[in-house]
C-alpha cells in the first residue's frame, strides 16, 4: 500500500478482551486472519474526528461506539 511521504502509519488492534500483555502467537494471528489488526495512514495534521472517523471505517464494529477517550 503507498501512502503519501509526509503520512506515518500505526498499527491498530481491536482486542475481543482487555489483556496485561502482548498477545501470544497463536492469538495474534487470530486477530490478523479475524481482520481485527489493521495498519492505518495518518499525516500531522489529521484531527481527531478524521481519526476517529478513519478507525470506525477499517473496524465497523466501532459503529456508534464513543472514541473520545
Amino acid at each position: 500500500m503507498s501512502h503519501n511521504n509526509r503520512a506515518f502509519t500505526r498499527t491498530f488492534v481491536l482486542l475481543d478482551k482487555r489483556t496485561q500483555a502482548v498477545p501470544s502467537k497463536p492469538y495474534w494471528e487470530r486477530l490478523v486472519n479475524g481482520g481485527r489488526v489493521k495498519e492505518i495512514a495518518f499525516t500531522k495534521n489529521t484531527t481527531a474526528v478524521e481519526i476517529g472517523e478513519k478507525l470506525k471505517d477499517f473496524f465497523p464494529s466501532l459503529a456508534g461506539s464513543d472514541l473520545s477517550r
